[in-house]
Order: C-alpha cells, then structure tokens, then sequence
C-alpha cells in the first residue's frame, strides 16, 4: 500500500491536468502542483476557494485572472470523501489556448458571413445588370444583328447567368455548419418525400423512382439533409442517355448507431479512376454542352456529410454501367455536441 500511495502521488505531482480536493465550504484539502500552476496560487491547502462546484460529467469553463492577464480552466467535479471529510475532487485543465482560438474562429466566421453578404448581394447586382442590359440589346438590334452577332450575346448572357448560378452554389458552400438548422431529432422519410417533392418537375415522362428499406429517426440537420438528397437524387435523374428515361432506386438501411442511404441510377456510369476528383470543387467529368452546372454539387454533399461526422462515396463499373452514391451518418447528436464545445455531379 505505502508504495501505491507512493506511485499516486508521482502521477499527481506530474500529469499537467489540476487536481483539488475540497470540503462542502471549499477549503482545500489537497492540491497538486499542476492546480496551483493553473489557478496561479501556492500553498493553496487550508484556504478557501470560490471555485464553481456543479456535479456530472459535462465540464464547465471557468474564468481565472493571473499574473499574466486573462486565463480560463475547464473544470470537472465529483463528490468524494477524503480522510472522513465530504467534499469534492476537482479536475481542472488550462484551456486558455483553446480559448483564443475558438475566439479567433468566431471572429473569422463573423468576417466570413460579411462576406458572404457582400458576395450576394454587391457582387451579383452587377452581374445582373450585364444579363438585362445585353438581353436589351439582343432585343432591341434583333433585325440587324447577323447570326453570329447574336451567338456571341447569348453566349455572353449564358456566362453571367451561369457566373451567377456558381457564386449561389459556393455560398451555400459555405454555409454548412454554420447558417443552417441546427442538430435535431428529424425524420428521414418525411426529408426524403420533401426532397422529392422539390425534384417533382425533373421526374421526366417515363422516369422511375423506387424507395425502400428503412428510413428512421436520426439526429440532423434537416435543412443539409434536404439539400443532400436532394442534390444526390438530382444528379441521379440527370446523368441518362437522352433516349434512356431515368430510373433511380433509392435505398436505407439503419443500425442503432448508423444511417447509410444509396442512391443508384442506371445512367452514363463513372470510371473508377476518376471517382476521386467526384467530390472537389469545381471539378466537372462531363462536358458543360452535355450537362449543365455548377461543379460545385459533391462538394457541398461531402461538405455536409463531414459536418455530421459520417462518410460518402461512390461505386460505378464504368461508363454505361449507372453509379450508386452513398453516404453514412451517426444517428445520434455526439458530432452536435462535440462541435458546440469545442457535389453533386454538376
């Protein structure tokens, strides 16, 4: 036992992290060296401390003022008894550095949502004048524009309009985590049914969707969620022959700890060498005169699927041979909690 003992007090005296033993009025009992580094006092046993008490898991940040300016601890806390006497064992950890960061993250994500505005609303203002004002002239010099002359203004207007349609793609972009419905219990169906609400006038003459397996309760954010299946079943409905109407099969399947969804088209198929550049932004396999888009779609769903702490990918033989997208997500609210404490083919 005395060696024990003695081992104990070793790690005590060593590991970085505070520890305190108070009584039920806050007098110290016991403190190791790193707590009084932390709390930036010495000699703290016999005196009495105003430190937060609260009992359970979760920690709470405390604030603390020291020689060299502001500080903050995370503080833990548990009731023991200690040589017959009922108090508390306090964990403390020095999260200063974890402070500022998060501060200068915030102060970033401000700067970033002025941005966003100003991306928005300062820079397609002019980008719409462009598409009216040449609209205008195609309209107005139509008899004596020669046909070469008015392919150069509709090329013009379809650059603006697509110029526009991209700065739209990459703020939603970057929007994700950050401007969107919070973590929450949804259901997966009734998201998937909104999905294909929205996708309705896309389902073409002849079009098939097919929805099985199970699609359950998950924690979410249900706007991201809509936004990646709608954008999954979107490409799916997209990429087929002209003469080959689209059938898309839409697939769940649920543990009590994960969700995995796929959905598979009978489409122009992906080479498998090249599945890898799927998700990057603005990277494009087909031809804009074939497809149009943004190249921003996969990287917005893997953008949201990496928010959620989950997965996606996908599988495809070939061209000719259909694609099937999938993507896996936690079912529960630790990827919400952990971040609060602290594309489509197109």
């Amino acid at each position: 036992m005395p060696e024990f003992q003695r081992n104990l007090n070793l790690i005590l005296d060593t590991i970085t992290d505070g520890v305190l033993v108070v009584d039920s009025l806050g007098m110290v009992l016991y403190a190791n060296p790193a707590a009084e580094r932390i709390l930036d006092r010495h000699e703290l046993v016999g005196k009495s401390l105003a430190i937060p008490i609260a009992d359970g898991e979760k920690p709470q940040d405390i604030n603390l003022i020291r020689h060299g300016g502001m500080a903050w601890a995370e503080l833990r806390s548990a009731p023991i008894e200690w040589e017959g006497v009922l108090g508390y064992v306090i964990g403390l950890r020095d999260v200063t550095v974890r402070k500022k960061v998060e501060d200068e993250l915030k102060r970033s994500n401000d700067e970033l949502d002025q941005f966003a505005y100003a991306v928005s609303h300062d820079m397609r203002e002019p980008l719409r004048m462009i598409t009216s004002y040449l609209a205008l002239i195609e309209t107005s010099l139509a008899e004596k524009l020669d046909e070469d002359t008015r392919q150069y203004l509709r090329f013009a207007i379809d650059g603006a309009k697509r110029m526009d349609r991209m700065i739209l793609a990459m703020l939603d972009f970057s929007r994700v985590g950050r401007k969107t419905a919070p973590m929450a219990a949804i259901s997966s169906r009734e998201v998937l049914d909104d999905a294909l609400a929205i996708l309705a006038p896309d389902i073409v003459a002849g079009a098939t969707v097919e929805v099985t397996g199970d699609w359950p309760e998950l924690a979410a954010s249900r706007d991201e969620l809509l936004r990646l299946l709608q954008n999954l079943i979107g490409n799916a409905l997209k990429y087929h022959e002209p003469e080959q109407p689209p059938h898309v099969e839409i697939h769940a399947e649920a543990t009590p700890a994960l969700f995995r969804a796929e959905i598979r088209d009978h489409g122009i198929g992906i080479e498998p060498s090249q599945s890898g550049r799927l998700f990057k932004v603005f990277s494009r396999l087909q031809a804009r005169a074939r497809f149009d888009g943004t190249g921003v779609g996969l990287a917005l769903c893997r953008r949201i699927v990496e928010h959620h702490g989950g997965r996606i990918g996908v599988e495809s033989a070939g061209e000719g041979a259909g694609s099937t997208f999938w993507f896996e997500l936690p079912r529960t609210h630790a990827r919400s909690e952990a971040l609060h404490e602290t594309g489509c083919r197109s």
